[in-house]
């Protein structure tokens, strides 16, 4: 059974789950390894993971290198180099 199809849309409520906000990135090497958070730097000890996404989309070109890492005093994060952009991204959750 197909419900109300008169009633208003909501999608103009939707929003992304995962709000990516800028970070402050020491790179050596095109490799991070300092994140800056609220003035205070932590140290990159691990990287668990990293990848390159590369689009060409139809509004503009997507080009971004993510890492998985992890900090000295254990925090976990997903970041993002914006090649087209010339910007660090953190990924909340």
């Amino acid at each position: 059974m197909i419900g109300d199809t008169e009633a208003p849309s909501c999608m103009h409520l939707l929003r992304s789950l995962i709000r990516p906000r800028p970070m402050q990135v020491e790179v050596r090497t095109g490799v991070p390894v300092t994140l800056v958070i609220a003035g205070e730097q932590h140290p990159v000890v691990c990287i668990t993971d990293m990848w390159l996404v590369e689009d060409e989309c139809w509004r503009q070109p997507v080009r971004r290198q993510y890492f998985s890492l992890q900090t000295g005093d254990g925090l976990l994060y997903t970041i993002y180099y914006d090649c087209v952009a010339d910007r660090w991204y953190a990924l909340d959750a």
